[in-house]
């Protein structure tokens, strides 16, 4: 009989805003939760809790970068994943 581990990586992200780290929590399929201001990160290994909260924090500065470029009058033109898994976006005013 295999046995299953689960693996627990924490961020503290009380410098974070909440309501936008909620958003990119929601939008993606994140296998992830906040409690008590840090942000509790699960996968199989490290190496993969360590990967699903990197790719937790790229898209929680896409979406600070969306919400700024709204506030200061830019547009987002494209929106792309690049091999490296970073996002790349294209703003225009």
């Amino acid at each position: 009989m295999p046995c299953f581990t689960v693996t627990t990586v924490k961020a503290d992200i009380g410098k974070l805003n909440l309501e936008r780290v909620k958003t990119v929590l929601q939008s993606g399929s994140f296998n992830a939760r906040i409690i008590n201001g840090q942000l509790e990160v699960y996968g199989r290994t490290v190496e993969a809790a360590e990967t699903t909260k990197k790719q937790i924090l790229q898209a929680y500065s896409a979406q600070t970068i969306k919400d700024a470029s709204k506030r200061f009058g830019f547009r987002i033109n494209t929106q792309s994943k690049l091999s490296n898994g970073n996002i790349q976006l294209h703003l225009s005013r």
